[in-house]
């Protein structure tokens, strides 16, 4: 059976996080634009390959599809 946090140790996890994240934001800043648009084209690729960019462009379409439906009902 879990156990709850005591108070210092709820604080301390936040600590922790707020530093990672820190870390994680100065990283970051310094890096260049062309290192983010490096790492972008990696994660674009990744979703080309994996189909993972047609299945969330067809998730798109569907919610655009809803909403449409839904204004139509809505105004009549």
């Amino acid at each position: 059976m879990s156990r709850m946090l005591t108070r210092e140790e709820a604080l301390a996890f936040q600590a922790r996080w707020r530093a990672v994240n820190a870390f994680q934001t100065g990283e970051l800043r310094r890096m260049t634009p062309e290192d983010k648009l490096r790492q972008l084209d990696t994660l674009l690729r990744i979703a080309d390959e994996t189909g993972w960019r047609a299945a969330l462009e067809e998730d798109d379409w569907r919610g655009h599809e809803r909403w449409n439906e839904l204004r139509k009902r809505f105004h009549g």
